[in-house]
């Protein structure tokens, strides 16, 4: 399943924690899919664990971790985040998060505060 546009995936982190972000073999951050004109976000609540390790694999990293969400703040204050999933759930062995089951695009279910989070190593 693909959305029929450019996406590329990274990792988000605010500015006041990019000094953390990043070491030798790991990453944190909000994973984001950029669109050819928003950044956008995904819901914790809906996102399996096996998900979040397909996000890191996507990434070039081997394996995730689900982090408490909301945890690095609002990032696009003062406006409320664009979130493209509302949930992702993965078997494991996908080699792409459109590979796994997403629901739906573009929901208006989430609030800032349930942002994905993760830990990728």
């Amino acid at each position: 399943c693909s959305p029929g546009f450019p996406l590329t995936s990274r990792l988000h982190l605010p500015a006041q924690f990019a000094v953390f972000s990043e070491s030798k073999n790991s990453s944190l951050g909000y994973p984001v899919m950029d669109t050819t004109t928003s950044m956008g976000f995904f819901c914790s609540k809906g996102t399996s664990q096996s998900a979040v390790n397909t996000m890191c694999m996507m990434m070039g990293h081997n394996k995730g971790v689900k982090l408490p969400p909301g945890l690095f703040g609002n990032p696009s204050f003062p406006q409320e985040p664009f979130f493209v999933f509302e949930a992702v759930n993965c078997l494991g062995g996908e080699e792409s998060i459109f590979d796994c089951d997403l629901a739906p695009w573009g929901v208006e279910g989430c609030e800032g505060g349930d942002i994905l989070s993760i830990l990728c190593g």
